[in-house]
């Protein structure tokens, strides 16, 4: 188990590890003790699925370059391979290795060099850097990024191409077949998608495309980008749908209903919707991921009264712990937040969210912190 916290003093966010839940922590990465003046971040991206290694990736003195180095989780030590020149880059798994996204070794500085050619690579753990293989660059548009990333289990590679942050195209390749043609499921710059998993032979895809509070599609591998044969596995709403994750065998959506969350919970094929119980009815969640196979997850609650908190959910029964709250100087019970809605003069209603001392007499008299945002 592995958890990032910060005294509120520190630099960068420590990162500890337990054996399991009920074991001893202990460090695991402190960033802190990278640099004398603390400049230096560094966190933990994608771990093999056997549980054997993890990535770990720094930043040094703010810049986005980057630089991956894999630990070994049996021993604790790093594997002694280093990846440079990347940039804007997670890591996924699949098998003895991971896809991963850089530049060309720049010529010159490489902090005033222009960059060009983003492209995906795969590292196979224990290899150098030399040795990776070259899996998507696009020589006739070098100002593009790519990132490419693996289903769950490991059955296809989807490449996401972006020129920015308008939009994006979606991409996928079956890895049963690594030398065949990516096929398109987006192409274009117009819209926002992106794949959540392949789910019962069909990739789910979460995008805006005829639906712009988005809703999750299930696209067939064979034709993926024939947007006749999608099928709405989680039709547009009335809700903004930011999220959807694939955890124990169940879709997990995060709506944004009246600027706050709402969490369902649906069968893997969009039926028998359920409300999740969060711990308060105004706030805001973080979290719902996990494996195909999990018993259990974790989400982070916020609210208006109560810290950024740890919630540990049993699937099987909806029942939500808690795993982890800052201790904070005030008693959260102590004070209540609801919601009001106000019409403005053009007929909008416009949400306002009011938090006080539990008890007082609404009478006026007291003085009000208004913040507006949008």
């Amino acid at each position: 188990v592995f958890l990032t916290r910060n005294n509120g003093l520190q630099n960068q966010s420590v990162t500890f590890v337990k054996d399991s839940e009920d074991g001893e922590e202990r460090v695991f990465l402190d960033p802190n003790t990278l640099s004398e003046d603390g400049t230096v971040a560094a966190s933990l991206s994608g771990a093999s699925k056997d549980g054997r290694y993890v990535v770990e990736v720094r930043n040094a003195a703010g810049s986005d370059w980057q630089e991956m180095r894999v630990i070994d989780l049996e021993t604790g030590e790093a594997t002694g391979e280093v990846l440079e020149w990347v940039k804007f880059s997670g890591a996924s798994w699949v098998g003895d290795g991971f896809y991963y996204s850089r530049y060309p070794a720049p010529e010159g500085s490489a902090l005033s060099a222009e960059n060009t050619f983003h492209s995906v690579y795969f590292h196979r753990v224990g290899t150098p850097q030399s040795e990776d293989e070259l899996v998507f660059r696009n020589d006739d548009e070098p100002n593009r990024y790519h990132f490419a990333g693996a289903t769950e289990d490991g059955q296809y590679v989807v490449l996401n191409t972006s020129t920015g942050t308008d939009g994006n195209s979606l991409h996928v390749k079956s890895l049963e077949q690594p030398d065949g043609d990516w096929a398109p499921i987006v192409d274009g710059f117009v819209h926002h998608s992106s794949l959540v998993d392949h789910v019962e032979g069909k990739l789910y895809v979460l995008t805006d495309i005829d639906a712009p509070r988005y809703r999750l599609v299930a696209a067939d591998p064979s034709d993926p980008s024939n947007q006749t044969l999608w099928q709405d596995v989680l039709p547009q709403s009335d809700d903004l749908l930011e999220s959807v994750s694939v955890v124990g065998a169940q879709l997990w959506a995060i709506y944004l209903h009246n600027a706050s969350n709402r969490v369902m919970r649906f069968d893997l094929d969009g039926s028998n919707p359920r409300v999740v119980a969060l711990p308060g009815e105004v706030g805001s969640v973080g979290g719902f991921g996990g494996k195909m196979d999990a018993k259990e997850l974790y989400y982070a609650f916020t609210s208006f009264t109560q810290p950024t908190s740890i919630y540990k959910m049993d699937i099987a029964s909806g029942e939500s712990e808690l795993w982890s709250m800052p201790e904070v100087a005030f008693n959260p019970e102590d004070f209540v937040a609801k919601q009001e809605w106000y019409e403005s003069k053009d007929g909008t209603r416009v949400p306002m969210f009011v938090t006080h001392r539990r008890g007082i007499e609404l009478d006026g008299s007291h003085p009000t912190l208004l913040y507006g945002y949008g």
